[in-house]
């Protein structure tokens, strides 16, 4: 409801793999495109060259970044670097992030609360690589 509130953006730019199902969900709402962005620090792999990110840009289109969470920051961070300033939407924010959130559904310190997140569509990290099903939950 916040994100409807807000000003009205013309596409969703999910962060895959992490941020891809809070993107569709958010788009689920919103009626707006969305388009994939492959970014992750652990392999290194990031799309510096998106095309359709760089269409938006070029046609001034108000773009809504979403990830599953802001845990330090950088993430945001090298996109903004790489392509310019976008809004950022996430399901847990860390207020000791460096990188600006403006909607999120949880804020928290991991400063003062060094809490795991773990996400249902991560089975294989909560469960050991079972096959229970997968659900949303923190670990301390």
């Amino acid at each position: 409801d916040k994100i409807r509130q807000g000003p009205k953006y013309d596409v969703i730019v999910g962060i895959a793999q992490n941020g891809l199902p809070t993107a569709v969900e958010i788009q689920k709402h919103l009626y707006i495109p969305m388009i994939p962005l492959l970014w992750s620090n652990s392999t290194n792999r990031k799309d510096r060259n998106n095309e359709f990110i760089r269409e938006a840009i070029a046609e001034n289109k108000k773009i809504l970044l979403v990830d599953n969470a802001t845990s330090t920051g950088k993430t945001v961070k090298e996109i903004r670097d790489c392509y310019g300033y976008m809004d950022m939407a996430t399901i847990i924010h860390n207020t000791q992030s460096f990188s600006s959130c403006q909607y999120w559904a949880t804020a928290v310190d991991r400063k003062t609360n060094p809490i795991a997140w773990n996400w249902w569509w991560q089975p294989s990290r909560m469960t050991g690589g079972s096959s229970d099903p997968p659900c949303f939950r923190y670990s301390y």
